[in-house]
């Protein structure tokens, strides 16, 4: 295969046939020997069930049922492992990031850059999501650049690509398997030198977020704290 992209799930069942088949129809129209995973933390809604009846349509939809929820990180850690391609795509699954940009971040991974990253937080960027939502995500990417030295201004943007081969050496180093896992993985590719590279995107806020975003924050926060103190014992 070209490339993967892979959609973490858990509990999607109302989104998730719509989701594949807006995607498979890009697909076809645009790109070619792409598979896609679906990686699936231990959804106790009708998920698989639909995913599973996607799979006779479609021939390059592969299932990962994870039976334990452990955390969006770990899922998509896991199927890029699982994966043959030498790029790997992930993305939401309710698509906020515009199809169009596929294109363009396999564009830069076949031009040699290790990650590329969508970025809602650039000025070219196109973002249409709540005002409180908005500021503390820049109030987050604010804080981790100036934690760890990092140059990204969104580290948290649900659509990101990687080489594969680059990337399963930093996933071995990563601990976070939640929320925090995008930003551990940035982070800790910045400081082993991988070529990284942060595109403007189309980004639209498609549904009310199912998570208390203050708690994700908070969690995220005590992440990076206890991150940096990992990396700064292993400097003495």
């Amino acid at each position: 295969m070209r490339f993967t992209i892979i959609i973490p799930t858990f509990n999607e069942e109302e989104i998730i046939k719509k989701t594949i088949i807006n995607l498979e129809k890009f697909i076809q129209k645009y790109l070619k020997d792409v598979e896609i995973i679906i990686t699936d933390g231990c959804s106790s809604d009708r998920t698989i069930d639909k995913v599973k009846k996607l799979q006779k349509r479609f021939s390059n939809i592969k299932l990962i049922k994870n039976y334990e929820h452990i955390g969006k990180g770990s899922d998509i850690g896991e199927a890029i492992k699982k994966s043959k391609s030498s790029f790997c795509i992930f993305m939401d699954a309710d698509l906020s990031t515009e199809l169009s940009y596929l294109s363009r971040l396999l564009f830069y991974l076949e031009e040699g850059y290790d990650i590329v990253i969508g970025s809602r937080l650039m000025k070219e960027s196109v973002v249409d999501k709540r005002k409180v939502r908005g500021f503390l995500s820049s109030g987050y990417s604010l804080l981790i650049s100036l934690l760890f030295g990092v140059p990204i201004k969104d580290y948290q943007c649900g659509f990101k690509g990687f080489n594969r081969t680059k990337i399963l050496p930093i996933l071995k180093e990563v601990k976070n398997k939640k929320w925090f896992w995008d930003t551990e993985v940035l982070i800790r590719g910045y400081k082993e030198g991988l070529k990284i590279k942060e595109v403007p995107v189309i980004w639209k806020e498609n549904r009310k977020p199912k998570l208390n975003i203050f708690k994700v924050i908070s969690e995220m926060f005590v992440s990076a704290i206890r991150l940096k103190l990992i990396i700064w014992c292993k400097s003495l």
